[in-house]
């Protein structure tokens, strides 16, 4: 059994676990490891990685977005493949260069391990981002390819009507 190394009430760990070879992650969208929110369950999130040695399950690292805002819940959902872990922060606002913000377009992190150290590598988000997409819902990773569920999405393919939350996957 593990738990957060810093617990706190309403922090969800263990809300999103993924595991490859001998890492673990755990994610903690709830979290307000940041302090930028005063109330508990209003968290903007972070993930926890976790190695499997010969002593046991040890903490290896605390892991958390580059530029973070309230209620973004980065650690929704992890996913691991070889020597990288994506983390999904589906209410992030920000686009790919920490700018022009819309109200839950999501976004996904990538972490690559070098040397036993995670490094934060890229940030994905959608080219077609909106309001409400909400990218990074679920996740999973599978060799070099990141697959990428938006529940939110309303515009579909080109040449479709407009549905909200009629969903998508990247």
């Amino acid at each position: 059994k593990k738990s957060s190394s810093v617990r706190v009430t309403e922090d969800y760990f263990g809300y999103s676990v993924a595991s490859e070879r001998q890492y673990s992650i755990v994610g903690l969208p709830q979290s307000d490891l940041h302090g930028l929110n005063t109330t508990p369950s209003a968290g903007n999130g972070y993930a926890e990685l976790f190695e499997l040695t010969f002593s046991g399950i040890q903490f290896v690292q605390r892991i958390q977005p580059t530029t973070t805002s309230p209620s973004e819940r980065f650690g929704f959902d992890v996913s691991m493949s070889g020597n990288y872990a994506a983390v999904s922060a589906p209410f992030h606002r920000l686009d790919q260069n920490d700018q022009n913000p819309l109200l839950y377009a999501g976004a996904v992190f990538i972490y690559e391990n070098v040397n036993g150290t995670w490094q934060f590598s890229e940030k994905i988000v959608p080219n077609d981002r909106n309001l409400v997409t909400e990218f990074g819902y679920s996740i999973d990773m599978y060799g070099d390819y990141l697959v990428v569920g938006a529940p939110g999405d309303k515009t579909g393919l080109p040449g479709q009507p407009l549905l909200n939350y009629a969903g998508a996957v990247y």
